[in-house]
């Protein structure tokens, strides 16, 4: 089984912060939501695209990030996570999520923006166009991966293009000696050498 979408984690991380109100590390909240929804071993070693980290416990933070960004949990500071009074109150008001519940909580309007003092919500005004609201599975970093990847490779292909439209006489070779990987036996009519 992959593991779940980030969405998926969110009851998880509440159900965890809200039997812990004085907060917990955030490595125990990750192990939580994997606990909870059952994930493998396998399922926990599995990383993200970049290498960077496990991909439960990216998902697990993004759904901690949607938390934050609706005002029912804060991060103290580094690495420990707590529900605010209005997230423990959340919590007991809904004991189970419904997945109404859920798609609001991974809606995040683009005039939300996390403050980098108290990292609580914080309006910014918006135009009617930018209070449109957004709903993703993937987490952002994914998300990000994924178009990187995909410039990367749209760059690479318009690249290639490009120097095979290049005519012959265009193209300049740099020689610098003998130990130079250009073999000068694989020039070209017309192609111009350069001396570093």
């Amino acid at each position: 089984m992959p593991v779940p979408a980030y969405d998926q984690f969110i009851e998880p991380v509440l159900r965890f912060l809200a039997r812990h109100p004085e907060g917990a590390p955030a490595g125990d909240a990750h192990e939580a939501a994997a606990d909870a929804l059952r994930l493998t071993a396998d399922d926990r070693v599995e990383l993200l695209p970049s290498g960077a980290q496990p991909v439960y416990k990216n998902r697990a933070g993004w759904a901690h990030d949607r938390l934050k960004r609706h005002g029912l949990s804060s991060s103290p500071k580094r690495g420990l996570w707590k529900l605010t009074s209005n997230g423990l109150t959340y919590a007991k008001a809904h004991p189970k999520l419904s997945e109404a519940e859920i798609d609001q909580l991974t809606e995040v309007g683009r005039a939300a923006r996390l403050s980098k003092k108290d990292a609580s919500v914080e309006n910014v005004p918006a135009s009617s166009q930018e209070t449109e609201r957004v709903r993703v599975h993937e987490s952002p970093d994914e998300r990000i991966e994924l178009a990187i990847e995909e410039i990367q490779t749209a760059v690479a292909r318009d690249l290639l293009e490009r120097i095979a439209q290049a005519p012959i006489s265009r193209r300049l070779v740099t020689y610098r000696g003998a130990n130079d990987p250009t073999h000068l036996d694989r020039l070209l009519p017309g192609d111009v050498i350069k001396a570093p």
